[in-house]
């Protein structure tokens, strides 16, 4: 029977643990997690259970193996489970193609969106009007240099307030003087007041690097070459689905079927801290690995998340760095907010939530009240609105639940054959952003 399953993955992670290439193999199978036994799949499993159990378990091959027994006959692999679907395209393009409305349209909704500051404007006046009007970022007209303007996002304030900058300087020096950190927009991700809802969020998800997400476009004046108009950012994205206003606008966009547990970031993903840990731990962790929202939790269980826009508030209120980030959260009364919601839960209905009350991240429980697991971000949102219009959607292995159930492993060709186009193809891996998002 199957007395292991290594694939790279393990070797980079015993690589980055530092394991003894003389262990034997035996030994550092038994301390693996996941444990062989939950990498393994009958063969007669359905084709959404075999997907699930990879997105639960964070794998990208299974072992197949016959009924009730520890008889391998094949591997599964996530480009095993695409490409199937691919095959079976005619069953996921059911939905009609929806483009929403255009980014101009998006933007002339809301006066903010395309307010440009004057030069000099201050990190205090930025983080005063970030904070207040529920904003992730302010354009801001440059002194010098070959750019006009420039971006200012939440990541950017972040940084100023753990390096203690004064609410006094301006953006301009803030971005001039940490221009190795400061992330362009480069010219590729400006777009026309004519571009559509889809495209602008497609747009920003093949933006994704490594450690880097996009979470804002900017918008240029079709007439007028070079000039910024307005920014446009995931958020806007939600507010759109929330505009929707009728039952067939909604039945267009396809979304009435997706829930947030197919598009959500699972918590293990997500960076967790302790209630204990100071402000400036909490929010430096968020600048580490590259996330905009982290998990507050201790023995006692959920305390609350902290995100990028916690940075703001503390800049704007001069909050200690030493301070605990558990009192803190304390005294913002931020369990207080909607900011939990339960599995099962509606995009349209959590885009909701997120306009409504300007929240760039829904932390999502087993049951209301419950337990966490998993965190929704705006730009999750936007992977969702771009997913439901692709004959293979498979943003994440949750989307396999929709589609292809009957399935079962047995009926998928490639499973226990190996052919030599198979040995030649490389795996591909899609970055499960968050990120976490804004």
């Amino acid at each position: 029977g199957v007395r292991g399953f290594i694939t790279t993955r393990d070797a980079v992670q015993a690589f980055f643990d530092g394991t003894d290439s003389g262990v034997k193999i035996s030994e550092w199978l038994a301390e693996l997690v996941p444990t062989v036994e939950a990498r393994m799949v009958s063969i007669d499993s359905l084709l959404c259970d075999a997907a699930a159990k990879m997105t639960n378990e964070g794998l990208d091959h299974l072992v197949v193996v016959r009924p009730d027994s520890p008889e391998a006959v094949g591997v599964l692999s996530s480009m095993d489970v695409m490409v199937h679907t691919k095959r079976n395209a005619q069953h996921l393009r059911r939905l009609p193609y929806w483009k929403g409305p255009t980014v101009g349209e998006v933007l002339a909704r809301e006066s903010y969106l395309t307010e440009i500051q004057e030069k000099g404007f201050t990190l205090g006046q930025a983080a005063s009007l970030m904070a207040r009007k529920g904003r992730t970022s302010v354009i801001v007209q440059m002194s010098s240099g070959a750019c006009k303007h420039e971006l200012l996002t939440e990541n950017e304030m972040l940084r100023a307030y753990l390096e203690d900058w004064s609410e006094g300087a301006t953006v301009e020096e803030l971005l001039t003087t940490t221009e190795a950190e400061h992330v362009r927009i480069l010219q590729q991700y400006h777009v026309l007041p004519s571009v559509c809802l889809t495209d602008a969020a497609s747009l920003m998800l093949s933006a994704a690097e490594p450690s880097h997400t996009c979470h804002h476009l900017v918008v240029r004046d079709a007439a007028v070459a070079g000039d910024w108009i307005g920014v446009f950012s995931a958020l806007d994205i939600a507010r759109a689905l929330h505009g929707l206003s009728s039952e067939l606008e909604v039945a267009k966009t396809g979304a009435e079927h997706t829930t947030v547990d197919m598009i959500m970031k699972p918590l293990k993903t997500v960076p967790v801290c302790s209630p204990t840990d100071t402000m400036y731990s909490a929010l430096n962790s968020l600048d580490i690995y590259g996330q905009n929202a982290a998990v507050v939790e201790d023995d006692g269980g959920f305390k609350g998340l902290v995100t990028s826009r916690c940075a703001l508030q503390a800049f704007v209120q001069k909050v200690p760095k030493d301070e605990k980030i558990g009192a803190w959260l304390e005294r913002q009364h931020v369990r207080d907010s909607p900011r939990q919601i339960p599995l099962g839960t509606k995009l349209l209905e959590a885009a909701s939530t997120m306009a409504d009350h300007c929240l760039h991240h829904l932390l999502v429980v087993d049951v209301p009240g419950g337990k966490p697991v998993g965190v929704l971000s705006a730009l999750d949102v936007a992977r969702g609105v771009v997913s439901i219009n692709y004959h293979c959607p498979f943003v994440t292995l949750g989307w396999l639940r929709l589609f292809g159930g009957a399935t079962r492993l047995a009926e998928i060709g490639g499973v226990g054959r190996s052919s030599p186009q198979k040995r030649g193809h490389q795996e591909i891996r899609g970055k499960e952003a968050d990120d976490c998002g804004s």
